[in-house]
């Protein structure tokens, strides 16, 4: 097994237990295949190959990647085609979310219910699929030696699934066994509101852990991301992997307990700024896909706080594996490329899904190297550089939403 270098701190405390009581859920089912490794180009071979395996992945969007304390990292999607041939959509099984633990090179899905019939990994024993179903948000390790998944609870009276109609209606916390990843408890978060969605993005420093907020409400403005409340990132805090305990939240000036009070820490777009943040060594990195679904254009900004202020470390266009394609949903990756560069994940997906059914490649994640305007790859130690200097780097320029 090939080591790779983490780059993102995993903040395991010994705290006492969360005291949030157990529920009974079904273990997850898994297929293990190996498929490529840790690097760019070989994360891009894996999550290309037709299936990951059999009962495997074929088409996925939304990936986040979290760090465990042994070695292993989970992956998280939504809306996920599991199964068939591989080569399309018809084969395959449809489910809302569903975990994958890389080990190396190789790769073990989560899930519930069987090949023939799988579920959805957290929450598919209660949701009504394509009217009530869970969509996983990020993760933090937690005080008791768990893990935290923190998802959105999603409902459409339409019954359309992710289309018009579609809304974020609360934030839920799965508690997973680490050993296994089984869920042992599902229930709302202290912070269960859904404007914004406290826990779409969460890194920790060495006393908190900070839950970053959008509204995340992609289908509610006409099938378009909510222009009032997708360009605004907020943040909370609570105590280092208590996501049991009530957060502060951010004014603009301080931490408070009055969730009413709380101030973006950025606003930009004029559809969505959905940034995913990560903190590596002392600094905190955001990369976002301006306006996510109609932009075109990944920023990378830098801080020495949380709260920012952020400055631009650099961007990217992005291109689209089809004429009527499009990108969203970059992810930081936890670990560097072998030669120490920074690398992110990027959804990809066609307007048309119909153009996706027929060819899944179009549905799958890419990896990206980043690089600095002079070329050079953009690395931890670049990131020092950056974050005390000020001025001199443009953003790409983004394409306006016809």
């Amino acid at each position: 097994m090939r080591t790779h270098r983490i780059i993102a701190s995993v903040a395991i405390a010994t705290a006492a237990g969360l005291g949030i009581p157990q529920v009974a859920h079904s273990a997850p089912t898994s297929a293990a295949s190996c498929a490529g490794g840790v690097s760019a180009a070989e994360l891009q071979t894996a999550f290309h190959h037709p299936g990951l395996g059999p009962g495997g992945l074929v088409g996925e969007d939304y990936q986040r990647a979290q760090p465990l304390p042994d070695g292993r990292v989970l992956w998280t999607f939504q809306d996920v085609y599991l199964g068939g041939s591989g080569s399309n959509f018809g084969s395959a099984h449809f489910v809302h979310n569903v975990g994958l633990v890389q080990t190396g090179s190789c790769y073990e899905i989560l899930r519930q219910g069987t090949a023939r019939s799988p579920k959805s990994w957290i929450g598919g024993e209660s949701e009504r699929q394509l009217r009530s179903w869970l969509w996983p948000l990020d993760s933090v390790p937690a005080a008791d030696g768990t893990l935290a998944q923190f998802m959105v609870k999603m409902q459409n009276p339409t019954g359309k699934g992710a289309a018009p109609g579609a809304e974020p209606v609360g934030v839920w916390i799965a508690k997973l066994r680490l050993s296994d990843l089984s869920v042992i408890s599902l229930q709302p978060a202290p912070d269960s509101g859904d404007r914004p969605l406290y826990g779409f993005s969460v890194t920790s420093d060495q006393r908190y852990t900070y839950l970053y907020g959008n509204c995340y409400r992609q289908f509610t403005n006409g099938g378009f991301p909510d222009d009032a409340c997708g360009p605004k990132t907020y943040v909370a805090r609570v105590p280092l992997g208590r996501p049991d305990v009530t957060p502060q939240y951010w004014n603009g000036t301080a931490w408070s307990a009055d969730r009413t009070g709380a101030a973006p820490v950025m606003t930009r777009g004029n559809s969505a700024n959905a940034m995913q943040v990560r903190r590596i060594g002392s600094r905190f990195v955001a990369v976002t896909k301006i306006d996510d679904w109609f932009g075109s254009t990944v920023a990378v900004d830098v801080a020495i706080s949380p709260t920012g202020p952020w400055t631009p470390a650099t961007s990217f266009i992005t291109g689209t594996v089809c004429a009527e394609c499009n990108t969203y949903a970059p992810h930081l990756l936890p670990w560097a490329d072998t030669d120490g560069a920074l690398m992110v994940a990027i959804s990809n997906n066609a307007f048309d899904m119909r153009q996706a059914a027929s060819d899944p490649t179009l549905y799958r994640p890419s990896f990206v190297r980043l690089t600095l305007a002079s070329g050079g790859p953009l690395t931890s130690t670049s990131l020092a550089e950056i974050a005390v200097k000020s001025g001199g780097i443009t953003l790409l320029p983004v394409r306006s939403r016809s």
